[in-house]
């Protein structure tokens, strides 16, 4: 039967995902898969994941709402959907190792331990169902907000793309494509700030910061082409 490696405690779990549970059974409750609640006759994390998807939901429509005001309907569900898509959630859940304490029932592990995508992203639903049950909408938001920072910036990133308007500027003007060199990682593990250097022609273009390497390197692109452009 799965258990959770005593190095990989309930603590450790708060501290990873920037929330301390006044109900820790609601946290176990949130990490318990559906084949280990049918072993142990406890509650599986399956009605946890029905909240924190409609948590998800709102609360990233809100934040997308409030931070591109001129966004039409279309585009802002187009954004919202592609955070919340079970690739993006795995993807999430990975950075934050949920899957060290996720507790599976015997045969949900493949032969090299590793769990399945649908199920870190099921996990992590449920895990934000149990952030806003025992701490409300103001917990909830915060938690979602520093987990989500990075990927927010980075559909705003996506959507002006300034590496690609970077790269078409260099290879025409310099024939040589610019290169991102990251000089700094802060901050905690759920809430990581990035900043990086773009190289053109072996010198110093601008510098950017961000809560991901790809929205670090968007904002240095985009400062790197304002100083082009006023050199030009």
């Amino acid at each position: 039967m799965t258990t959770i490696p005593e190095k990989n405690t309930l603590d450790d779990l708060e501290s990873r995902i920037g929330y301390q549970f006044t109900d820790r059974e609601l946290l176990t409750e949130a990490i318990t898969h559906p084949s280990r609640a049918g072993e142990t006759n406890a509650r599986s994390n399956q009605r946890l994941e029905f909240l924190g998807d409609a948590v998800l939901d709102l609360l990233l429509a809100q934040e997308l709402l409030l931070q591109h005001p001129s966004w039409d309907e279309g585009r802002l569900s187009r954004s919202r959907a592609s955070l919340v898509s079970g690739r993006a959630l795995a993807s999430l859940a990975a950075e934050l190792s949920l899957g060290d304490w996720v507790r599976l029932g015997r045969g949900e592990r493949t032969a090299d331990e590793s769990i399945s995508p649908s199920i870190l992203a099921d996990a992590y639903e449920a895990l934000m169902g149990a952030v806003f049950l025992d701490g409300g909408d103001d917990a909830a938001r915060q938690v979602v907000a520093a987990h989500f920072a990075g990927r927010l910036e980075e559909v705003t990133s996506s959507d002006r793309d300034s590496k690609t308007a970077l790269q078409e500027l260099t290879q025409k003007k310099y024939a040589e494509l610019p290169t991102y060199e990251t000089i700094k990682v802060s901050g905690p593990d759920h809430a990581r700030v990035y900043e990086v250097e773009v190289i053109v022609q072996a010198r110093s273009m601008a510098n950017g910061s961000g809560r991901s390497r790809r929205a670090a390197e968007q904002d240095a692109a985009e400062c790197a082409l304002e100083r082009l452009s006023r050199e030009s």
